[in-house]
């Protein structure tokens, strides 16, 4: 599965899309609420459900593991094959430090691009070190080794083990964000927005865990705080980072709630959209552009009535132009080197609209450059709204 657009699917360029970034499927490691079909997983359920909803992209989650994203992959292109929506493996992790009164340990997740394979997939998960607590002693194993319910709720990982087996899977000058990007919780498992004045060392780890972090899940009351170039505690300055939101569904109930519709049933947060095509690369534009390409909210941004967009143009009778051009409900750059057809191409638009008007617009205009030609264009072009 390629992550790089394909130009005839994505003619219109960047829109907004709905994103969901944190959905547990069937067989989770941990809470897996999901009712089963003839003793196991349901896969046609849950598959279907995925189908039905306007989600342009999904990474599929489990903790400590990357078993449920192939077993997604698989199940649903034998369901759908024409379907082409994007999966993206979501790898969710606890790190050992614990920044809320509660005692939980900050949950971090692992974005990876689609094109991961099986074999880096196992290859990742054979080297990333992991803490376990058997009875009262603690133990480090690879998390490919974590098998138990209690080795899944007990097992952390360090950043620097992250970064150990970032580079011993995809190489020692191996850019994070070309293979994955780290997404931190800064709900109430995770880092929590806006605690100045907090204890001196939790605010030094929250700023650490912040620094490390490409991006996070919050909600939206959160957006302004992490745009914030000059958030963290310390006397410095650092980026300013997108926030997503999750259904984080692990029951068929949360699934037909949260997909697609809201955030998080249990929180309340709106859903994700992100203005960009639905690949990795454009997960990586939010990085850039976090104020411009990701928002939470219950309805799509810069909404507009059909009435008020042009759709698509299509010509007739000229080989000057092809048979179709696609545009953007927003912007639109029409790009050409000189006599390429660019302001024709906007007479044909302005005709289509107004053919009286342009006709004699157009008539005028060639008066004045030419003489008496005049152009026929409402034999060539029609609309479509």
């Amino acid at each position: 599965m390629s992550d790089w657009p394909n130009p005839r699917r994505y003619e219109r360029g960047s829109q907004w899309r709905r994103w969901d970034l944190h959905v547990h499927a069937p067989g989770t490691k941990l809470c897996d609420g999901y009712a089963k079909s003839e003793g196991g997983p349901d896969w046609a359920h849950f598959c279907q459900t995925i189908y039905e909803s306007e989600v342009a992209a999904i990474a599929i989650t489990d903790y400590f593991s990357l078993d449920s994203y192939f077993e997604v992959v698989e199940r649903f292109t034998e369901a759908y094959p024409d379907d082409h929506r994007l999966f993206l493996p979501n790898l969710e992790l606890r790190l050992p430090e614990i920044l809320n009164k509660d005692g939980q340990s900050v949950n971090l997740h692992l974005i990876f691009r689609p094109t991961l394979t099986k074999a880096e997939a196992t290859k990742f998960l054979m080297s990333l070190s992991t803490e376990i607590t058997v009875g009262k002693a603690s133990k480090t194993v690879v998390c490919a080794e974590l098998s138990t319910k209690a080795e899944f709720e007990s097992a952390t990982v360090s950043r620097s083990s992250i970064d150990s087996a970032i580079q011993h899977t995809f190489g020692k000058r191996a850019i994070r964000q070309d293979h994955l990007l780290v997404v931190t919780s800064a709900k109430g498992d995770g880092i929590r927005p806006g605690g100045r004045g907090s204890k001196m060392r939790k605010a030094a780890l929250s700023d650490e865990i912040d620094k490390y972090s490409d991006a996070f899940f919050a909600v939206a009351g959160s957006r302004a705080y992490f745009l914030d170039v000059g958030r963290l505690e310390a006397d410095e300055d650092t980026s300013a980072k997108p926030i997503y939101g999750g259904c984080d569904a692990h029951t068929f109930e949360e699934l037909r709630l949260g997909l697609g519709q809201k955030g998080s049933p249990s929180d309340g947060s709106d859903m994700t959209w992100i203005k960009a095509d639905p690949t990795y690369q454009g997960l990586l534009q939010t990085l850039i552009e976090p104020a411009a390409r990701v928002a939470l909210q219950p309805v799509e941004p810069d909404h507009k009535e059909p009435y008020k967009v042009i759709s698509k143009v299509r010509f007739s009778g000229t080989n000057d132009f092809p048979s179709e051009i696609t545009f953007n409900r927003n912007l639109n750059a029409i790009i050409g080197s000189r006599s390429s057809g660019k302001s024709a191409l906007l007479a044909f638009i302005a005709h289509a609209i107004d053919p009286d008007g342009t006709v004699q617009a157009q008539m005028e205009a060639s008066k004045l450059a030419q003489g008496s030609v005049s152009l026929d264009i409402g034999k060539v072009v029609s609309k479509h709204f």
